[in-house]
Formats: C-alpha cells, sequence, structure tokens
C-alpha cells in the first residue's frame, strides 16, 4: 500500500535506526531510536516515488521498499 503521511514500522527486536533512501540512494530522512519496538514516521514532506527504507534494529538490517502516492 502505497504511503502518503506516516508510517509505521513494528518490530519484535529494539529498533535502533531508520533511515529513507531516494531512487538515487541519497538520504533523505533519519530517526534514530531508543530501543523501541514500534515507531511512526513522517513522510509528508516527502515526494511522489519510490524509496527504500533502511530498518535496523538489535537483531541486524534490512530494506524495504516503499512507495510514496499522494
Amino acid at each position: 500500500n502505497p504511503a502518503q503521511d506516516v508510517i509505521t514500522i513494528n518490530s519484535a527486536f529494539a529498533l535502533q535506526r531508520v533511515a529513507i533512501y531516494n531512487s538515487l540512494g541519497a538520504l533523505v530522512q533519519q530517526a534514530v531510536l531508543t530501543k523501541e519496538i514500534s515507531s511512526s514516521i513522517d513522510v509528508h514532506s516527502l515526494s511522489n516515488g519510490m524509496y527504500s527504507v533502511e530498518i535496523v534494529s538489535e537483531k541486524g538490517r534490512i530494506v524495504k521498499k516503499l512507495l510514496i502516492h499522494k
């Protein structure tokens, strides 16, 4: 599902950082977290398009695709 204003990330493990990169690989937004297992990230300022979301937790790193469509 495309996102418009906010994305929510839930994890079984403590989150440490969430970073959003544009299609060129440039960092456009980052949140440093303090051992939260859930986080809402405001993405309303991002333009329409495809992004990569890097999620770093105490157990490792995963990258997911994010579509912004307003």
